[in-house]
């Protein structure tokens, strides 16, 4: 995929940028030095990278600056014309307004401008986001990156300046599974072993969590299960034989039908009875203390006080006068004295009725307990209950915690088995990271010419190489060597990072620059800080291994050109010029 052209609807305000394989620079001028207001970084080289990313459809978030100055954007559409095969192009169309859709145009020329377009003459009009995106991933059909799809590359294209901080992973991607294993397929090994490593990993931590939470509950007793499953063959034996006895009891009642249960079942219903007779007494009681309160508690000089203070506060809305009030509360008085009569005679009523029932039930029970020849019988039968009862929770807890200990043990062999999957993936990546060895494997590859482009501006080796840390997992360093081959800490200051970060880039276009991939590299402000010799080497130097193989886009400032040659870029080169003056910056009489 190669880059051909960029622009909108609205082209007096972001004029179209046409661009090619090879060297594309955007330059930003200079030309009002003395105006201090003017920041030679805000002329909108950075933004355009932005730009782009939002035309290959990165996602929309409250930041971007398109959306953060929504009413300032809100009335652009832009249009990405790229080359997805030799010869072949797509414009993509996406607006401002409505981001969430995005639509797709096949064509055969390059740098054409479709801004009026019908509807109906698009490939794909107005596709939702995700099916847009892969609908655009199927027409770029990025193979060597499967099973990811085309925003990989994307990202690492766009490095953002935050993305110079590390060669290999993008300040976006904080989690190792969601970069390490595609850096690994693109040196060439297997990405699969690599991603492999890390759900293993989950997994492990999630059944190990689970195996302290069953170590927890069970209270340290995971030693047995058959020990457990013995107490409870020993319980239920005990439970059995209490079940037996209980079943055959015989309170050795003479000359009547009386049995356990119905000694159970009175002794039940005089409780039930005991509880209501208790409640209605209660309740009787109140009902006499209120009937005996017969004097109304009323001041009229205090009321006539109170009323009047009410009055003053809510004028108009008591009518009253003093001497309704205190005939309006003797007839209240005098009606809910009527209601507690009625409820006291029902009450006393009730009472009497349960009283006659108690004293019926006591005299069965009596009745039923004068049979019993033994008086120690019931007793005997209410330990022999409880102790049926403390047996059967005992069971329960034991049963409760086999369950819990048989998922113990299921887990633990789980745990066992994952740790040997992780040991057995780790050999696996070892011995891949292996076999990538050879001089003509991409791994070698990409070193020789990462190293190349830091000695050609340099003057100093580079080495990209992979650890495997005590997890299985791969660690990938860069480095700086010094004439012993030993890494330097040069490669951790912020020039010298960032230039390893831009050989990569270039180093796997390299490689990849005869098969399908993203040819295109953005990189901004890729000279900043370096001398004016290693800049004119680096530019030397892109300018021969781009030459129609990849497309690179660099941004910088006037004052970064290592020569006072005015034609030190050519004009084909320069794809853009920004310049701090009214209409120079990329959004013409835009400011945010």
């Amino acid at each position: 995929m190669i880059l051909t052209k960029i622009y909108s609807n609205l082209d007096g305000t972001f004029m179209p940028i046409s661009l090619h394989k090879g060297l594309n620079i955007v330059l930003g001028e200079m030309r009002n030095p003395d105006n201090m207001n003017v920041d030679d970084h805000n002329l909108g080289k950075s933004k355009l990278a932005e730009l782009i990313d939002f035309c290959l459809l990165k996602g929309k978030s409250k930041s971007f600056f398109l959306f953060k100055h929504f009413d300032k954007f809100k009335d652009f559409t832009f249009f990405l014309e790229v080359e997805y095969k030799t010869g072949k192009y797509l414009t993509i169309k996406r607006s401002v307004n409505n981001s969430s859709k995005a639509s797709f145009l096949k064509h055969s020329d390059k740098w054409q401008n479709f801004c009026k377009l019908p509807e109906e003459d698009w490939t794909h009009f107005n596709l939702p986001f995700d099916k847009a995106k892969q609908t655009l991933d199927s027409f770029l059909n990025i193979e060597i990156i499967k099973p990811w799809d085309y925003r990989m590359p994307v990202s690492y294209a766009l490095r953002s300046q935050s993305d110079y901080k590390d060669v290999f992973q993008l300040s976006k991607f904080v989690h190792h599974i969601t970069w390490k294993p595609y850096i690994a397929q693109l040196l060439g090994l297997d990405a699969a072993l690599v991603k492999k490593q890390y759900e293993l990993k989950i997994e492990l931590d999630k059944e190990s969590n689970t195996l302290k939470r069953l170590k927890g509950e069970l209270a340290g007793f995971t030693e047995s299960l058959d020990k457990l499953e013995g107490l409870i063959l020993l319980k239920e034996e005990d439970t059995g034989e209490i079940k037996k006895q209980l079943d055959t009891f015989n309170f050795n009642l003479a000359e009547s039908n009386v049995n356990k249960d119905l000694v159970s079942n009175i002794d039940a219903k005089l409780a039930e009875l005991n509880k209501q007779r208790y409640y209605i007494s209660c309740n009787i009681e109140n009902l006499e203390t209120s009937l005996n309160k017969h004097s109304i508690s009323f001041n009229p000089d205090e009321a006539k006080e109170l009323f009047s203070e009410a009055g003053l506060l809510f004028d108009g809305q008591i009518k009253k006068t003093y001497d309704e009030l205190i005939q309006f509360n003797k007839e209240i008085t005098a009606e809910r004295k009527n209601y507690l009569k009625k409820e006291l005679a029902k009450s006393k009523e009730e009472l009497k009725n349960i009283n006659k029932e108690i004293e019926s039930e006591n005299s069965n029970r009596s009745k039923a307990l004068a049979f019993l020849k033994d008086s120690g019988s019931i007793e005997k039968y209410k330990i022999l209950s409880n102790k049926l009862i403390k047996l059967e929770a005992e069971i329960l807890a034991l049963k409760s915690k086999e369950v819990r200990l048989i998922e113990y043990n299921e887990t633990k062999a789980k745990v066992t088995d994952i740790k040997s999957k992780i040991d057995a993936n780790k050999s696996l990546i070892e011995q891949n990271v292996k076999s990538t060895k050879s001089k003509d494997s991409k791994y070698s590859q990409i070193r020789l010419h990462f190293n190349s482009i830091i000695k050609e501006i340099l003057d100093k080796e580079a080495l990209i190489s992979i650890d495997q840390n005590g997890e299985g997992n791969l660690e990938f360093k860069d480095e700086i060597l010094d004439s012993r081959g030993q890494g330097t800490s040069e490669g951790s200051g912020n020039t010298y990072k960032k230039l390893l970060c831009i050989a990569f880039d270039i180093a796997i276009n390299q490689i990849y620059a005869t098969e399908k991939y993203s040819h295109f590299i953005y990189h901004d402000g890729f000279l900043e800080t370096l001398d004016n010799r290693k800049k004119q080497k680096f530019i030397e130097l892109l300018r021969k291994i781009t030459n129609n193989k990849f497309q690179y886009i660099g941004t910088l400032i006037d004052s970064e050109i290592p020569s006072d040659d005015p034609d030190f870029f050519s004009d084909e080169e320069i794809i853009l010029k920004l310049h701090d003056g009214k209409s120079g910056t990329l959004f013409k009489g835009i400011s945010f």
